[in-house]
């Protein structure tokens, strides 16, 4: 459970909608600790059961020596890669965080001597790959858990081998196995068809994931239009399904180049695009889309003014709208989704 707490962590901090009940989260699971664990703390024995039982020691017994006595354990040193692995997604829905805890628990058992009572571990990963995948995933999972059960079954002849009536049978199939060396080859074939199956949830459950593919950058959404076709209400309609702390959005309207009491409204209007900085829309468009934030200013449309620079920081979903927004090349390669809104003729008439 230690080794999944760091995993759940970050899905809440990662995941933006949940990331609003982290606190009560840690809150509860603190409380939790304090009821459930902390009176065995009290104990030596209970501590000698949690940190310095036979089961624990086994994750370092696969290591890499270096000089002065220096190990490099290579089980604590998979987990905290795939701790990594896990932090550099920046979003992250139930599913990708379901097989990532998944991947974390794989690694951690096939690197590990461990009893076989730990492959009970990624059952649930396997189960849910099985559902998810082809038929290919079904053989490689059959063949995996026919694996398990042969080592499942040679632990056992070896515990039957102290009970009486079971003892004949117990060492004809201990002979067996250890005649044909079929302990060692079980287990190394159960690694290795575990490593395939660990290559494959990856390729398939994780790096093929809508999320993870999502979350090199940003989802841009460009919806231009005619004056008054509703760019504005769209663009806030698109962000409350989403959830502001979700969104980031520029306006074309804050990139006019002048206040309206500049003469040069006189000879042109907003609806040029030589009244508005393009350029530096396109420039902050792409900087928002790389993950970086940017100071701009709020056209007000009572006052005809812009306001003081204010700082927009990059989100997973950016809304960029205006006259304009499918206007330059740039722009349009920014978009993952363009939308142009066309109004009715008679109504833009009108308007």
């Amino acid at each position: 459970m230690l080794l999944s707490l760091p995993f759940f962590l970050i899905y809440l901090f990662h995941n933006r909608s949940l990331r609003q009940i982290l606190l009560q989260f840690f809150y509860g699971a603190l409380a939790g600790s304090v009821i459930f664990f902390l009176p065995f703390m009290g104990s030596q024995a209970g501590i000698s059961m949690l940190v310095s039982n036979p089961e624990m020691e086994k994750i370092y017994q696969i290591s890499v020596s270096l000089v002065h006595n220096t190990f490099i354990y290579l089980v604590p040193l998979a987990y905290l890669l795939m701790l990594y692995a896990a932090w550099r997604v920046k979003r992250m829905n139930f599913e990708l965080f379901n097989a990532i805890l998944g991947m974390a628990f794989l690694i951690v058992v096939l690197l590990t001597p461990a009893s076989p009572g730990w492959f009970i571990w990624i059952l649930p990963l396997l189960v849910a790959y099985q559902i998810s995948s082809d038929r290919a995933a079904i053989y490689l999972t059959a063949i995996f858990t026919t694996l398990y059960a042969l080592g499942v079954l040679f632990l056992v002849s070896q515990k039957a081998a102290n009970i009486e009536f079971l003892s004949t049978w117990a060492t004809l199939g201990m002979q067996f196995f250890e005649s044909a060396r079929l302990s060692s080859l079980t287990h190394t074939a159960l690694v290795a068809v575990g490593i395939v199956l660990a290559i494959r949830v990856w390729r398939e459950s994780i790096s093929r994931n809508d999320y993870f593919r999502l979350s090199r950058k940003p989802f841009v959404i460009g919806i231009a239009g005619d004056s008054g076709s509703g760019k504005d209400t769209f663009a806030n309609a698109i962000a409350g399904l989403f959830g502001s702390h979700s969104v980031a959005a520029i306006s074309g309207d804050d990139y006019h180049l002048w206040d309206r009491q500049q003469p040069m409204w006189q000879v042109m209007t907003h609806i040029n695009p030589a009244a508005n900085d393009l350029e530096s829309f396109a420039k902050n468009l792409v900087a928002l889309t790389d993950g970086k934030s940017i100071q701009t200013s709020h056209y007000n449309h009572d006052t005809g003014k812009l306001s003081r620079p204010f700082t927009v920081r990059s989100n997973d979903l950016i809304i960029a709208s205006g006259l304009h927004a499918l206007y330059l090349p740039i722009l349009r390669e920014c978009y993952d989704l363009s939308i142009y809104l066309d109004i009715d003729e008679d109504l833009r008439t009108f308007f």
